[in-house]
């Protein structure tokens, strides 16, 4: 935005690389700008922390002429003496981070050192301050309202998620209370049907006269539904008991009256075969009454039933036709949340991409950080060997490469930290998506688990049919007459006699009687059981017919209720559709037609801020290209003076020095030489002595 299409411009000293640091900053990227600008902000604000005087230059003024420095400072167009104020007091938030952003981008191009940092802020804040009130003030209100929309439009987002998560979770409720209910339904059905088939094997209670018989329906295994015939001596039915005798003993039974003993022989078999046949006739029109009176009786339950079943069939196909839309409703919104979850899976694939493409771009913003750090070593060594040409042997030179040479590391630092927090942000932001997308898939299989575990409950409630209750025997009551054991008193050889004959005839008799009885036993047997097989069939013919025609009504009224559903679903489906392209027509049209209203007005609004920042920078530019001439002069100036001036008390220190170890070695050479004249002298006395010594021995 601010230097895309300037010329290169010399620079008026020897000792600053601004041409080559802004020749290399014209050939990057946009990338790397952003991230220089980062980086410079963060130096921006090391710098202002660290307690430098404002005062750096001296002889400022408050004059729309004067500035600091010995050389004239050119007049900033738009600034007065207010404007220049060297006060960092503020007013406008968009003029200091617009200010901000323009010194970073400056920054960024290694152009100006750290220790003017204030004075380029200062420069630049007052050229904005003026021409942003003027002319992008309202621009910059109405980029913080829609910043402030979005985040509005953001937060309404979220909470309509939350709400659209609640209402899955209600309909799957819904759901899972519809499947119940239904499967209740077919319970209470299959109940009514069990009900209405023991309601057919109920017994049945019949008074003949004094004898109360029990009726209850006959099946294939039943073969006696009246009782047990009488036993041989026993007797049921009115008039005079006859006394009987025992075969085997021979002694009387049993007695009636006292006048059974004087009834011959004869005449009681005559009795008990009138008797037997009177009992089977009896019984014959019991088992023909007790037949109507089960008709009548199934004739009569068979109306009640059908009465009931109507109303209960009616009932539950009301009740089925409600249970049927709300599962259909339910299964629809499930089926909105599957799409939903789909939805929350593709989400989920955009952020695997977008990190995946997040890691791409940290791959390329390191492979920018170690290209930046070999263009710092570069310019660390270009650095270093123009000094030690222009200085050689100088120790601010050495001082001045290592104060450049910890610069240029903090900027490494500072750019690696830069680089570490950046992927930091990105690694969070990776880590906050990839948890909502667990979330959304663990609230999927919750929904999933708690739809099975409704199901299995429901099945586990709907018991077995009840079971025809057991088969109660028809017992007749027939009233035994007890024996009366009277033993006569006289007995003679006579009578004795006869007591023989008549045993072999009543032994005949017996054994006549006991065929007949066999025969008429079998012959009633065989009807008994053909009379059962025709009952049998009747009955399984008529719970065949009635199955069939309940069935046949619950089918073709579940197939008139669907029919009936389907017709309002589709219609109710159609009118959502056609409502649905309707709002989605207007909507789009209205989003288009704001689009493009956005959109130019965006467009020209942007040119605008472009233009008049351009204009502002080029001016900024070169207002302060001016006075850092001039100052780098100064300073270059200032900087050789006090080299000459260190180099001659270096000399001086020098020259002393020496003087001095002259005089040292002068000193020391006196000493030596005193040391070796008095060792001669000691040699010679010495010699002296061994002379004389010699002569005084000769």
């Amino acid at each position: 935005m601010a230097f895309g299409g300037r010329p290169a411009r010399a620079s008026s000293h020897s000792g600053n690389s601004a041409p080559k640091a802004a020749g290399r900053i014209r050939s990057t990227t946009s990338s790397r700008q952003a991230q220089s600008i980062h980086s410079s902000q963060s130096v921006s604000a090391q710098s202002a922390q660290s307690g430098r005087p404002r005062s750096a230059r001296s002889g400022q003024a408050s004059g729309p002429g004067q500035a600091s420095g010995p050389g004239p400072r050119p007049r900033i167009p738009g600034g007065d003496g207010a404007s220049r104020s060297r006060s960092p007091e503020v007013s406008l938030l968009p003029v200091q981070e617009l200010t901000e952003s323009i010194v970073s981008q400056i920054m960024a191009r290694r152009i100006v050192q750290e220790s003017d940092l204030e004075d380029l802020r200062f420069n630049v804040m007052s050229v904005l301050q003026p021409a942003l009130r003027k002319s992008s003030f309202e621009e910059v209100h109405r980029l913080s309202a829609e910043l402030q929309e979005a985040r509005t439009r953001t937060a309404a987002a979220r909470t309509e998620i939350s709400r659209l998560k609640s209402e899955a979770q209600i309909l799957e409720l819904k759901s899972t209370e519809a499947e119940e209910k239904s499967r209740r339904a077919e319970t209470r059905a299959g109940k009514a049907e069990a009900r209405l088939k023991s309601a057919l094997q109920d017994p049945m209670t019949l008074k003949f006269g004094s004898e109360t018989v029990e009726v209850r329906p006959t099946t294939r295994k039943e073969k006696d539904t009246v009782g047990p015939l009488p036993e041989r001596g026993s007797f049921t039915g009115p008039g005079p008991q006859s006394p009987r005798r025992s075969v085997l003993s021979g002694q009387p039974a049993g007695s009636g009256s006292p006048e059974a003993s004087e009834v011959g022989e004869g005449e009681e078999a005559s009795h008990r075969a009138q008797r037997l046949l009177e009992k089977q006739r009896k019984k014959e029109e019991a088992d023909a009454a007790r037949r109507a009176a089960e008709e009548r009786m199934k004739d009569q339950k068979k109306k009640k039933q059908e009465e009931k079943g109507n109303k209960e069939h009616l009932t539950a196909m009301k009740e089925m036709g409600e249970e049927l839309k709300k599962a259909k409703a339910a299964a629809k919104e499930a089926e909105m949340l599957r799409i939903k979850g789909e939805q929350a899976e593709a989400a989920a694939k955009v952020a695997e991409k977008a990190k995946a493409a997040a890691e791409k771009r940290l791959a390329g913003a390191e492979q920018e950080a170690r290209q930046l750090y070999q263009e710092l070593e570069q310019l660390k060594a270009i650095r270093l060997s123009t000094t030690l040409e222009e200085e050689a042997g100088s120790a601010q030179k050495s001082s001045a490469a290592e104060q450049e040479l910890q610069q240029l590391r903090k900027e490494l630092e500072q750019l690696k930290a830069s680089k570490a927090a950046g992927s930091a942000t990105l690694e969070e932001d990776l880590r906050n998506s990839e948890e909502e997308v667990r979330k959304l898939r663990q609230e999927l299989e919750q929904l999933k688990t708690s739809k099975l575990t409704g199901s299995a409950t429901l099945e586990e409630e709907a018991g077995p049919a009840q079971k025809p209750s057991a088969p109660e025997q028809v017992s007749g009551a027939p009233q035994q007459s007890g024996r009366d054991p009277r033993q006569e008193e006289k007995e003679n050889v006579k009578a004795a006699e006869k007591l023989a004959e008549s045993e072999k005839q009543r032994e005949a008799l017996q054994q006549a009687h006991e065929q007949e009885k066999q025969r008429l036993e079998a012959e009633k047997q065989a009807q008994k059981e053909k009379e059962l097989d025709s009952d049998f069939k009747a009955a399984e013919k008529l719970a065949d017919n009635m199955q069939k025609k309940y069935f046949e009504d619950l089918q073709s009224a579940c197939w008139t209720l669907w029919q009936k559903v389907h017709s309002e679903m589709v219609t109710e489906k159609r009118h959502a559709a056609a409502k649905k392209q309707h709002d989605e027509e207007v909507q789009r049209m209205k989003k288009e037609a704001a689009e493009k209203g956005e959109r130019a007005s965006e467009q020209v609004a942007e040119k605008m801020f472009q233009d008049k920042c351009k204009e502002l920078v080029e001016e900024v530019y070169e207002a302060w290209l001016e006075d850092h001439r001039q100052e780098m002069a100064e300073k270059k100036r200032q900087t050789m003076q006090q080299a000459h001036e260190q180099e001659k008390q270096r000399l001086e220190e020098e020259r002393r020095a020496e003087a001095a170890r002259l005089e040292e070695e002068r000193k020391q050479k006196e000493k030596e030489s005193e040391i070796a004249l008095k060792k001669a002298e000691r040699e010679k006395r010495e010699a002296l002595q061994e002379a004389e010594r010699l002569k005084a021995w000769e």
